[in-house]
């Protein structure tokens, strides 16, 4: 049995091998012409309020995560946080690229994003009674 399977084995490695095409294009992504950008940044949201940072992405297609790295007082507290569009002073959360988390070493957020002006976004969902501080990382083309 087992010399079938690697008779199988090489009997598609050569027909792979075999094809051929005039399409010289790839579907994989080059890389992007800028470097990989790391965005670290801090505030304080208001009881009821939101806390705004403008980025911009010059290299569209690629990908991006956002991480809520630390919040407080209390640390477990869950905060609305997200990526939005930016028209200079107002952040409009992009429609999917929000939701509510807690603080964490892993990106909460993540995708691919063309370039452009965004801006990420922590905000009370309902649940503060006092001032929270908070950290957050961007990692961008």
């Amino acid at each position: 049995m087992k010399q079938i399977l690697t008779v199988l084995i090489v009997a598609s490695a050569l027909a792979a091998a075999g094809c051929s095409s005039d399409d010289t294009s790839s579907s994989l992504p080059t890389a992007p012409s800028s470097p990989l950008v790391t965005e670290n940044f801090s505030g304080t949201v208001q009881v009821g309020g939101s806390d705004a940072h403008p980025f911009t992405v010059t290299s569209s297609g690629f990908q991006i995560t956002l991480d809520l790295t630390s919040v407080g007082p209390p640390s477990t507290i869950a905060m609305g946080f997200g990526i939005g569009s930016w028209d200079g002073t107002t952040c409009t959360p992009l429609t999917g690229g929000y939701g509510t988390v807690q603080a964490s070493a892993t990106p909460q957020l993540g995708g691919n994003i063309n370039g452009g002006t965004y801006c990420a976004i922590v905000f009370d969902v309902g649940n503060q009674s006092a001032p929270v501080t908070y950290t957050a990382v961007i990692l961008h083309y």
